[in-house]
């Protein structure tokens, strides 16, 4: 298990490009300092400020996914953020409920400093703030991000515990599309110890007014440890990157391959080499949208063996639940792969990795 780094402002604006560049997580301290946001680390004061911003509030994703269903179809209600925190309490809401808001509420938006964000991100424009909002006890539970970027994701009140795990130890993490079948919300003090050595993950507890990095890919589990409210600020990702998040159904194949592109350059050739085959594979024509699927999937599966990856077919659900789970999947690639028309196309020439 490893701790951290945590770093005050002034060296972080030094060293933040190795962190990237090294793909290693990093808490910085201050980002926000002297700015508005600063003088919400109180979680009252930020409930009194935003008590009325309309938030859109769902089950804790896996939630619905252990109950057989697929996320895709979480039934979303709007709310008040105080009447939201409120409901939880009068046990109105299931405490699982939260907020995570892929577009952070204008109300919200509007008291982000964004020129505090370019102390570290080159290009503020492409950032993407997202909302969360949960009460104590609740927690994300261990998955990575499909669309491949890097987050800095701001403690603006409350605690919450962040454990994150590189995509060189999926292989342990009984991974199921981007979710994992390990249960850490489950878990003792001494096997989660346990655990987090066993895959060398990192570990630490957010104050208000922190800011944690979480390079792309990163499998994560968060808990909350307090009633809380955050903003995950979302940018930047390679073309490549892109084209596999937005043409492709996911895979952990697809999350190690963006992994490594991250990678010593000499380790690239192989990864390419799969990347060239999958732009291959989706620029044939088919008869339908489930041969696609099934031909990319193929392919998946020679690059998760070539990487050591073995995936869970249902490790902790009933053989009828596992069927179900599998037509829901099959539902999904008519979502993926529906236009046959021969424009729908990727241009590999247009990728400078590819040329």
């Amino acid at each position: 298990m490893r701790n951290i780094n945590q770093l005050h402002l002034n060296d972080a604006k030094k060293q933040f490009g190795n962190y990237i560049k090294s793909r290693t997580p990093v808490v910085i301290k201050g980002l926000f300092a002297g700015s508005f946001l600063e003088q919400l680390t109180d979680f009252n004061t930020a409930l009194d400020r935003w008590s009325n911003v309309q938030l859109s509030v769902c089950n804790e994703h896996f939630y619905d996914v252990q109950r057989y269903e697929d996320a895709c179809t979480q039934v979303y209600q709007t709310v008040c953020l105080g009447e939201f925190f409120q409901k939880i309490r009068e046990k109105a809401f299931h405490p699982r409920m939260l907020s995570s808001a892929r577009v952070a509420p204008k109300d919200i938006v509007a008291d982000l400093n964004m020129e505090h964000m370019a102390l570290l991100v080159d290009d503020v424009a492409e950032i993407r703030p997202y909302f969360f909002a949960g009460a104590k006890g609740n927690f994300a539970h261990l998955h990575y991000d499909g669309d491949y970027k890097h987050v800095l994701h701001y403690q603006i009140c409350g605690r919450k515990t962040f454990v994150l795990i590189d995509p060189t130890q999926t292989r342990k993490l009984l991974p199921s599309r981007n979710w994992s079948c390990v249960s850490l919300e489950n878990f003792t003090l001494s096997d989660f110890h346990t655990f987090l050595d066993m895959v060398d993950g990192w570990t630490i507890t957010l104050e208000p007014g922190d800011t944690i990095y979480m390079p792309p890919t990163f499998w994560h589990y968060v808990a909350y440890e307090e009633d809380s409210l955050s903003v995950a600020f979302r940018y930047g990702r390679s073309k490549l990157a892109g084209i596999l998040s937005t043409k492709f159904h996911e895979d952990v194949a697809l999350q190690r391959l963006v992994y490594e592109l991250g990678g010593p350059v000499d380790t690239r050739s192989e990864v390419l080499r799969f990347f060239k085959d999958l732009i291959e594979i989706y620029n044939r024509q088919y008869q339908d949208s489930l041969h696609k699927f099934h031909t990319i999937d193929a392919k998946y599966r020679e690059i998760r063996a070539y990487f050591g990856i073995d995936i869970n077919s249902g490790y902790f659900f009933a053989p009828d639940v596992i069927a179900e789970n599998t037509n829901l999947r099959m539902l999904r690639s008519g979502y993926y792969y529906s236009d046959f028309d021969k424009e729908n196309v990727i241009d590999a020439s247009s990728i400078p990795m590819l040329g």
